[in-house]
Formats: structure tokens, C-alpha cells, sequence
């Protein structure tokens, strides 16, 4: 799902009934913030480059805040437009109205957050769940909110993150939603593990993997409190926590925080790399670059709007996946990507959308090329498909064209079967495939500096 910032909205939770909380009586506790960003800077290495302004929000501010947000980034007809598009590619469903949902999921109990635009952190202090009564003991003895303090780290390290690397603002490329995904991995991973590391006085380095992988309880408790947000929308917030986490602490483990600041300044390019670590940390596999051509009589025909233009990735792939066929089977079709793009055009009514992917050989092609045959038939079950060896076509209301060649896949959705054998041919013939060089070795990145 498309990330344009929303993915740093990292739900904060700020305590106020206590007195050595980090919010008290509406108002920041400046002590206990300033006390945080000095061991913080210990524990990164790091020093804040300037200060950080905070402020507290009400929850109705919060959500009037978040909706400006959403309203400057996409006009009405744009949501509209991703909406049709992730329906047509079956990640939504038809009755989920996208804006609303995007602003349900960042709105229900968060209580604060950083905004790389204005460089400020909001807190929102009545967003707060309850902890249970042992933590809140513990916090009681030792005269410290632990669980605040670790999350009010996380969000000062997305500072330092902004002040010394600048990864945030390159994060939120619109045009390739894969690639954001995978830099707030990067992001989130780093300021959970540093979350940690304050509480804890450092990192517990036998135990670091163990310690993320509780993260894992994060997709069930996201489903139990909002059970109606679309997965794709959970799963691609989660990933950042969970994943992200996950493939942070590789790198520190390989060279401490030196080697997170080197990860930082060279970040993998795709989710794939996230998901399946080896591919960045080992075998390092980066992704094939598409573009998509032989749609200039669309882009030359005022009557047609882009309505999108993306990258799905690994992660998206899998997300869609999950949705219709066996989860296990699935995972394993998606660790098989190398690339895609997709682009959508509109008219009226009508939606004309391609996808092209490319994946590690031509059996890991084949093996998508049959899940998404599943994908198809499932969700346009009105429509009956001809198969051909490597194609499948079904003209009526709903038609679609699938076809692989070699260790590539296209799709195209909404043409007759007319309009699809000749523009069809025209995407496989003018498309362009340009294999990404293979990013820095990270030893070397962590030993030489950044």
C-alpha cells in the first residue's frame, strides 16, 4: 500500500498520571524529555544537530492534524483513484472507503508522533491504553515511566535519523511504494532497537533476536483492537515494527550501532531484502527496475487520467497472496520476486490497468503466473477464462489477460480481449528491464564510516 509518510506514525504512548511521567497536566515534562535525548545520544552515538520542539495534541486535534496531512497529500479524486486500483488488484476490498480507513488506523489510540516536515514531536498523552498492574509497580519503585521513556526514545531517534541522514525525507518517494516500505523498515527497526537499548542500558546481544520476535504479537493485537482495517494496510504498518526490527538487529549484531549508522546511509532497496535477510546481508540481490512502455496512446489521450503508477514488491505480493491462497505457499511464491510495476490509467467508468513482473527464474515466474490464475479466477468468478500453455484470457465484464514469457508476467485488467492482444504485445515489446547494482558491503560501509 502506498506509504507517503504515513508509516512513521509509530502509536507513542505518554503517560500523564504520574509524577515523573513525561507529560504532566497537559504540559511536557521537560526534564524527563531532556534527560532522554542525553542518554539517547549515548546509546546512538549521535548528537541532536538542533533541538526538538514537542508539543501536546488532543485527540481531535490529532485527527484534524492527520487529516490535513491526508487532504495535502492526496485530493479526494486521488483516493478515489488508489481505492479503484487496489480493488481491481483485489488488495481492498469493495465496500472499504481508503481515506477513512487510513485515518481510523493512525487516529485509534496514538498519542504521539515525529513529523519530519516540521521536525517537531507531537504528543497526545489521552491516547494511552492501560499497562498492567506489574509494570506499573515497577515504574512506581524505580521512580521512572519505562515504558514512555522507551517509546519517547523511538521517536527522538527518527530525529536523529532526519538530522544526520536525511532517510526520511527519501523515504517518502510516492512513486515507489516498495522501496519507502523497505526504507521505514529501516527507520523503525533502528528507533525500536534504540527504544530498547535506553531501557535497557544497552543491548542484550545473546538475546537481541529473541527480543524482536516478540514483536510478532503486534499483527494480533492491531486485528483485535481494529478488526475492519484491510490487511494490506495493517501488514504493511506492521512489517516496518516486526520486520524491520528484525533485520536492524542483524546489522547491529554484525557491528553494533556503527554498523545500523552504515545501514542507515546505504539502506537495501526492496522489501524482498527485509523479508528475507540473506539477500542483503549474504547474497546480496537487489531488484530489476521496470518501465513500463508501449501505453503512449494513453498517456497522449487527454480523455485518460493516471490514476497510479507503483511498485507493489515482495511485500505487496505476498499481502495479495495471503488473501486468496495458502499463506505458506504464498510466502514462497513471493520470495521468488526480482521486480514489478504496475501503472493504472481511468475513463469514465472504465479502468485499464498493467502490471508486469519480473522474478528470479522462469519456474519461480511460472509458480506466480498459476497463483495469480488463483488470484483471477477467484475474484472475477463471472468471467470465464481460455488457457493457453503460458496465457490465460477471459473476455466479459470483468476481462483480464495473463501471460508469462520466460521469467516475466503481465497482467492486464479491464480491455477486451481485442485491446489486449495488441497493446499487450506492445508492453512486452517496448518495456525496459534494467537490473540495480549491488549496494555496499556493509562491513566495509560500518568500517570506513559513512
Amino acid at each position: 500500500m502506498t506509504s507517503r509518510r504515513w508509516w512513521l506514525l509509530l502509536p507513542l504512548l505518554l503517560s500523564s498520571a504520574c509524577s515523573y511521567g513525561i507529560v504532566r497536566h497537559g504540559e511536557i515534562n521537560e526534564r524527563a524529555a531532556t534527560a532522554i535525548e542525553r542518554g539517547l545520544t549515548k546509546i546512538r552515538g549521535l548528537e541532536f544537530l538542533s533541538p526538538v520542539p514537542m508539543e501536546v495534541k488532543s485527540p481531535e486535534e490529532l485527527r484534524q492534524y492527520l487529516q490535513a496531512e491526508l487532504d495535502r497529500q492526496y485530493s479526494p479524486q486521488e483516493i478515489r483513484g488508489l481505492q479503484r486500483v487496489y480493488e481491481r488488484l483485489g488488495l481492498l476490498a469493495p465496500d472499504v472507503d481508503l481515506g477513512e480507513a487510513l485515518l481510523k488506523l493512525y487516529t485509534a489510540q496514538i498519542a504521539g508522533f515525529y513529523d519530519p516536515q516540521s521536525g517537531k514531536l507531537f504528543l497526545v498523552p489521552s491516547g494511552v491504553p492501560s499497562v498492567g498492574w506489574m509494570v506499573k509497580l515497577v515504574q512506581f519503585v524505580l521512580r521512572r515511566d519505562l515504558v514512555n521513556e522507551m517509546l519517547l526514545a523511538h521517536e527522538l531517534t527518527h530525529a536523529l535519523q532526519d538530522q544526520h541522514f536525511g532517510v526520511l525525507a527519501a523515504a517518502d518517494d510516492p512513486t515507489n511504494d516498495d522501496r519507502s516500505l523497505t526504507l521505514h523498515a529501516v527507520l523503525e527497526g533502528d528507533a525500536t532497537l534504540a527504544g530498547f537499548a535506553y531501557v535497557f542500558g544497552g543491548l542484550p546481544d545473546s538475546s537481541l533476536l529473541d527480543l524482536v520476535d516478540r514483536l510478532g504479537a503486534v499483527p494480533d493485537e492491531i486485528q483485535a483492537a481494529l478488526p475492519d482495517t484491510p490487511p494490506v494496510l495493517r501488514d504493511s504498518l506492521v512489517f516496518q515494527y516486526s520486520e524491520g526490527a528484525r533485520f536492524v538487529a542483524f546489522a547491529y549484531l554484525r557491528g553494533g550501532w556503527p554498523a545500523v549508522d552504515a545501514l542507515l546511509a546505504h539502506p537495501p532497496s526492496s522489501t524482498e531484502q527485509i523479508l528475507w535477510p540473506d539477500k542483503y546481508f549474504v547474497r546480496p540481490d537487489t531488484p530489476t527496475e521496470i518501465r513500463i512502455g508501449g501505453l503512449d496512446a494513453y498517456r497522449n489521450d487527454d480523455k485518460w487520467a493516471l490514476l497510479e503508477e507503483n511498485t507493489l514488491g515482495a511485500l505487496g505480493v505476498r499481502i495479495l497472496l495471503k488473501g486468496f491462497i495458502d499463506r505458506a505457499r504464498g510466502e514462497h511464491v513471493a520470495s521468488g520476486w526480482d521486480g514489478d510495476r504496475f501503472v493504472a490509467y481511468g475513463r469514465d467508468n472504465r479502468l485499464h490497468l498493467y502490471w508486469i513482473s519480473i522474478w528470479d527464474s522462469a519456474a519461480a515466474a511460472s509458480e506466480f503466473f498459476s497463483a495469480e490464475s488463483e488470484v483471477l479466477k477467484s475474484k472475477f468468478p463471472k468471467s470465464v477464462a481460455k488457457s493457453e500453455a503460458d496465457r490465460l484470457s477471459a473476455p466479459g465484464d470483468e476481462p483480464y489477460w495473463l501471460e508469462r514469457r520466460g521469467d516475466k508476467v503481465l497482467l492486464a485488467l479491464g480491455m477486451t480481449m481485442q485491446e489486449a492482444s495488441k497493446s499487450v504485445e506492445e508492453v512486452w515489446r517496448k518495456s525496459i528491464f534494467s537490473p540495480q547494482p549491488i549496494q555496499m558491503d556493509l562491513d566495509v560501509a560500518a568500517a570506513g564510516g559513512r
